[in-house]
């Protein structure tokens, strides 16, 4: 499986990959990590790695960025919108009962609930939203997202890396259903680059558009 996965996988550049990991990362703090777990990403990531898709230290400062990164905006995110964001469609889909947890986090714990916030997947997903409207001192947010997604992010990856040869580790240390969302995410980024490379390929000569 895991060799299945890596030939797979060779159709997309390097380049890419790493765009890929890194919006995923990012976007798992702004409430999708509710659909997509970011350590499945991470640990993909590192699997990757192992396997010379991609460059494993390029992958580790691209994954730490983007895990800071992605607080700090789910933050900006939930400043600028506020209790419009927990009343609309998405918050309602999320639930009070959530929304409360993350609530009476922040309040017990402070910034120590941003750190927490990075073990717990549903907590990671909403807590930068939550921290924004309750308008937490930006300093010490910045303080605990930082610390948190440098640890949190290179630890998966290392620990994709180090089990990279064998697929049905990953799957039991995340679950079997994670696992194969995950594949799902990835055979249509495979698709997408596939038919645009076949598109390619068949494009008649002269076909590129002049500028005008």
């Amino acid at each position: 499986m895991d060799r299945w996965l890596i030939d797979t996988l060779t159709v997309v550049s390097p380049a890419w990959l790493y765009a890929i990991v890194g919006v995923l990362t990012t976007a798992e703090s702004v409430l999708f990590g509710l659909f997509l777990p970011g350590e499945l990403v991470l640990l993909l990531a590192g699997f990757l790695s192992f396997h010379g898709q991609v460059n494993l230290t390029m992958m580790l400062i691209i994954t730490a960025t983007a895990a800071v990164g992605g607080y700090l905006l789910g933050y900006e995110v939930g400043r600028r919108f506020g209790s419009g964001l927990r009343t609309g469609t998405i918050g309602r889909r999320i639930g009070e009962a959530r929304w409360s947890k993350v609530d009476a986090k922040l309040a017990g714990m402070g910034g120590r609930a941003i750190l927490l916030g990075r073990l717990v997947g549903l907590l990671r997903a909403i807590m930068p939203v939550a921290a924004g409207m309750t308008r937490m001192p930006y300093r010490t947010f910045l303080l605990w997202a930082a610390a948190g997604g440098l640890v949190w992010a290179p630890a998966f990856v290392l620990i994709g890396y180090t089990v990279g040869g064998s697929y049905e580790k990953i799957a039991g240390f995340v679950g079997s259903a994670s696992m194969i969302l995950l594949l799902l995410v990835v055979l249509l980024i495979v698709l997408f680059f596939a038919v645009r490379r076949f598109t390619r390929r068949n494009d008649p000569p002269g076909s590129v558009d002049e500028p005008q």
